[in-house]
């Protein structure tokens, strides 16, 4: 509230219930971080309560820079993980080879052919990707 006396009171109840308590003015025993959501994708900020104003700033920055084509990505890695198929490919593969597959997609454009809604161009692309860290 704006009310320093009921911030006060709130928090001291809170507190004999061992409860989490967010206080506007500072003096809680939490803090909430400026989150951006893309689906499956929760990126979040926090100033641990000391400067809200910057976590609102880098969050509305956030907002901007990763669009909802993030949110399809990790949806399309996920489905991409759990496909029977790139199971087996990954189960033969060294550990070294799996990493340097998963990064290899990061490396394509496979972000843009998302925002431009080339889901099945981008499937394609990632089991490329993971295929040819193989050999």
């Amino acid at each position: 509230t704006s009310d320093p006396a009921v911030n006060e009171a709130v928090a001291r109840a809170a507190a004999r219930r061992a409860t989490l308590c967010v206080r506007v003015d500072g003096g809680g025993t939490a803090a909430l971080p400026g989150a951006v959501r893309r689906g499956p994708l929760t990126i979040a900020v926090s100033t641990g309560g000391r400067a809200p104003v910057v976590a609102r700033r880098l969050r509305a920055e956030l907002e901007t820079a990763y669009g909802p084509e993030w949110g399809a990505l990790v949806e399309l890695l996920g489905r991409l993980r759990d496909h029977p198929a790139t199971r087996d490919r990954l189960a033969g593969m060294t550990d070294s080879q799996r990493r340097a597959g998963w990064r290899s997609i990061m490396r394509t454009d496979i972000v843009s052919l998302l925002r431009s809604g080339r889901t099945d161009l981008a499937w394609e692309v990632a089991i490329a990707c993971l295929s040819s860290s193989s050999d």
